[in-house]
């Protein structure tokens, strides 16, 4: 048995990576074009990194029936282990495409050369290696599939699975009086750049032209990331919006947000199968969102679907939805039906029920730990937290 935490504070470790990285970056001329050697940066950072990401081998493994990881990142490495270990077979769930977003968030970072270079290479890998070792690959939506495929999935093991929501918790009911009588589009999302919470603030500068007495309220924590979340509180000044785009931070009942406005917004520029997005449907508010991931699938014939980084699009979409009732209140009806017959949390529940016990009995060893429906339904109910 060995301890992770103490194997990685080894002195050899760290004179092992140093020489594996001054093996490859010796030789100036063999370094590729734009290449760059690294800096004592780079390796004190990199190692820090890898101690984080590798986390995941100080769990102990459990025998079970079957693994689960919610993302094809650095998690899925306990159902790897566990694959080599005991046999254990792995579903994978896709949300958002974990190596898509880190391509995004490692492009915009003030990194060097190297650390970027080390953050996609290990995002790579790790990627590759979850969708290799995945006996059942399940996205939330089937758009997801071209990636996967892209980074080593095979396309048999591939079985969508669809965010499900509780109908009876989100349904419609009457907009509160604080937001009785005032036009209001709500939001439900952290502020970090992924959400571009920008283009949302731009949109509500461009609506309010229109329609002056227009409210915007986005719930979500304003901590993920403080420095981006100062950026945006510096923007609504800099609009001179502040009247009209509320930073309403967490909210604790999320099947009431949707109802205090008219509409919902999503203006982000990457998804997966967005809870929110089925959430404010099944409440029959209509969402106006970016176009990205798989919203257009849920979407598609219930709200507005809108280019990604373009406030013009997203409030022509706003406009359109607060300044025509009947054709407001008939996309939200069209999304409640939509959503009682294709993304209930029953229908999601049953689908990870049967992957699970179709996978355990392709052992045919003993149940490990019972599977039962109540069980399964807290794993995807708690999949919202990470999705």
């Amino acid at each position: 048995c060995f301890d992770y935490k103490k194997t990685l504070a080894n002195p050899l470790i760290w004179q092992e990576f140093k020489s594996q990285l001054s093996g490859k970056y010796g030789d100036m001329e063999q370094l590729e074009t734009g290449e760059e050697p690294p800096r004592v940066f780079d390796i004190t950072f990199g190692m820090r990194w890898l101690y984080h990401f590798m986390m995941a081998l100080a769990v102990p493994i459990p025998e079970v029936s079957v693994t689960h990881g919610t993302i094809a990142g650095f998690p899925s490495i306990s159902s790897i282990a566990a694959k080599y270990e005991y046999g254990i077979p792995a579903l994978l769930t896709d949300h958002g495409v974990f190596i898509r977003e880190r391509l995004i968030n490692v492009s915009r970072d003030d990194f060097p050369y190297f650390s970027k270079k080390l953050l996609i290479d290990l995002g790579t890998f790790i990627t590759r290696a979850s969708y290799y070792h995945a006996d059942q690959i399940s996205p939330v939506t089937s758009v997801n599939k071209i990636w996967e495929k892209r980074y080593e999935a095979d396309e048999s093991r591939i079985e969508p699975i669809y965010n499900g929501v509780d109908t009876d918790l989100f349904k419609p009911t009457p907009k509160p009086s604080h937001t009785e009588g005032v036009p209001t589009v709500v939001a439900a999302a952290h502020v970090f750049p992924l959400k571009d919470i920008e283009t949302m603030i731009r949109c509500c500068d461009l609506v309010r032209r229109e329609i002056p007495e227009v409210q915007f309220i986005l719930y979500g924590g304003l901590d993920v990331d403080p420095d981006y979340t100062k950026k945006c509180r510096s923007l609504v000044n800099e609009l001179n919006v502040g009247d009209n785009f509320e930073f309403g931070g967490f909210h604790n009942a999320p099947h009431e947000l949707f109802n205090e406005g008219d509409i919902s917004i999503l203006s982000s520029i990457s998804e997966g199968f967005p809870y929110t997005v089925i959430e404010s449907m099944s409440c029959s508010r209509p969402v106006v969102a970016t176009d990205v991931g798989g919203i257009r699938e849920a979407l598609e014939g219930c709200g507005e679907l809108c280019r990604p980084r373009d406030p013009r699009s997203l409030a022509d979409g706003v406009i359109k939805l607060l300044n025509n009732d009947e054709y407001r209140i008939e996309l939200g009806r069209r999304a409640r039906e939509r959503v009682l017959l294709k993304y209930t949390i029953e229908k999601s529940v049953d689908s990870y029920f049967e992957s699970y016990q179709r996978m355990h009995n392709q052992q045919n060893t003993p149940l490990k730990k019972d599977i039962t429906l109540s069980s399964v339904q807290k794993i995807v109910e708690h999949q919202s937290e990470y999705a």
